[in-house]
């Protein structure tokens, strides 16, 4: 009962239940200075790569062996939030999807989970990152007219009266 405000803040991520953020606030607490920054957090819980480097090769990006416990109910929620449609999650998901494959979008998406709790712990606040309203509703892309163009051109110093109109607007 005593921790309630924040599994009601934790809860608000889509993909996150009543038992995971119990079982969230038992694992890291509610205390978000014990860790020096939410990068700290993440590599506690073993969302983070390892540096297996010698003599300027690099060897493996696995993530790390650490949060034994933290690390696999951070997938499952990850997992259940790119089920639900239009979430948050579930649209960035899709987008590192498609350049890095499925189990490496997982982990970012865990990450991001993660980093999200500690800082709505931290600060007592609601789950609005700072990029939501503008990756839920994208802008049109704006569509290049022929005079647009021919101004643009003669912005840069271009002479645009030795052009054939005519053909152009074909």
């Amino acid at each position: 009962k005593q921790f309630q405000d924040q599994i009601n803040l934790i809860t608000q991520i889509k993909g996150i239940s009543d038992l995971s953020s119990r079982l969230l606030i038992a694992e890291i607490g509610v205390d978000m200075t014990a860790f020096d920054s939410a990068k700290q957090l993440a590599s506690w819980a073993g969302l983070v790569p390892t540096n297996n480097e010698s003599a300027g090769k690099k060897k493996s990006t696995r993530v790390t062996k650490a949060g034994r416990y933290i690390k696999p109910l951070l997938i499952q929620c990850a997992l259940a939030s790119i089920k639900c449609k239009d979430s948050y999650f579930s649209r960035k998901y899709y987008a590192i999807k498609k350049r890095r494959g499925h189990k490496k979008a997982i982990i970012a998406i865990a990450r991001m989970m993660i980093v999200s709790i500690y800082y709505m712990l931290l600060n007592m606040e609601d789950f609005k990152p700072c990029d939501y309203e503008e990756f839920m509703n994208p802008k049109q892309k704006k569509e290049l007219t022929i005079e647009k163009a021919l101004s643009f051109l003669s912005a840069q110093g271009i002479d645009t009266s030795v052009l054939n109109l005519d053909l152009i607007s074909q």
